[in-house]
C-alpha cells in the first residue's frame, strides 16, 4: 500500500511529481474544486463545487482513499493526487 506521512508535510506532500498543490481541510480555490468536481464524478462527493475544502470535501477524500488502498487520512497529497489521474 501506498502510504502518506503527516510529517514534514510541506517536504513530503510539496508538489511532488504531479506539480500539485497538497490540499487538506481549510484549502481553497481551483485545485479543491478539481478534486471536488472528481470525487463528485465518482458518486462520492454529494456538496457544493465550491473550491473550500470543508468537511464534506475531507470525508469524501477519506472515502476515496480507503476505495485506491492508501492512508486514509483525509489529505490530498501526492499518492492521493496519483489515484486522481
Amino acid at each position: 500500500k501506498a502510504t502518506e506521512s503527516h510529517s514534514g508535510i510541506t517536504d513530503y506532500y510539496g508538489k511532488g511529481n504531479s506539480n500539485r498543490p497538497v490540499l487538506l481541510l481549510g484549502s481553497k480555490g481551483e485545485e479543491v474544486k478539481k478534486v471536488q468536481k472528481f470525487l463528485a464524478g465518482k458518486d462520492i462527493y454529494h456538496g457544493a463545487i465550491d473550491g473550500i475544502f470543508g468537511p464534506i470535501t475531507q470525508q469524501a477524500v477519506i472515502e476515496w482513499q480507503g476505495y485506491c488502498e492508501i492512508v486514509k487520512d483525509g489529505i490530498v497529497g501526492k499518492c492521493t493526487w496519483a489515484t486522481m489521474g
